[in-house]
């Protein structure tokens, strides 16, 4: 049974899944449900400070730098995952990053593609074109614990070539 909660801003009550954690709150979410938040924070980067971002990473530059080199000593279990689009064509990639971070990347370098800045990689920027990226699902194929990177780009080689013989690969063709 799923559990309900009405949101303090729009008043519409809903799962408890279309809310964001806040671990100070007693039911462990937030106020407001994750579309009300949407508008909120969108207002508040167009309208009220569009540069706030720019500004942050200028005055706590240091800071930001010290935070992605813990981040990224920080032990993560190597692992492939996939990017499954609607029609079931998949992308299979390897990395020793969380997947969420992988994800974020992605997103970003595809953006980077459509404003010509970025290399794209034509079968899966094209499925992000047609389904849009936010109907792409990203999920862990298989976890490696103790693998070296070439192992892992091994193991992420042989689920491409699965792929590319069941004709649902959305890897580079070669």
């Amino acid at each position: 049974m799923t559990s309900m909660k009405q949101c303090s801003r729009c008043s519409k009550t809903k799962e408890t899944t279309q809310f964001s954690k806040c671990k100070a709150n007693k039911d462990g979410l937030q106020y407001h449900c994750r579309e009300c938040n949407k508008v909120t924070n969108k207002r508040f980067r167009v309208e009220i400070d569009p540069e706030y971002q720019t500004k942050w990473y200028s005055k706590y530059t240091q800071y930001w730098i010290d935070y992605m080199a813990r981040y990224q000593k920080a032990d993560k279990l190597p692992i492939v995952y996939a990017i499954i689009a609607p029609d079931g064509n998949q992308y299979i990639g390897q990395t020793m990053m969380h997947l969420g971070v992988r994800r974020s990347e992605h997103i970003r370098h595809y953006k980077r593609a459509l404003a010509g800045k970025r290399q794209r990689l034509p079968l899966l920027h094209d499925s992000f074109d047609q389904y849009g990226i936010e109907n792409h699902q990203f999920k862990i194929v298989k976890e490696l614990p103790n693998v070296t990177r070439k192992q892992l780009r091994a193991v992420e080689s042989a689920y491409i070539t699965l792929n590319k013989a069941q004709k649902i690969s959305l890897n580079q063709l070669g």
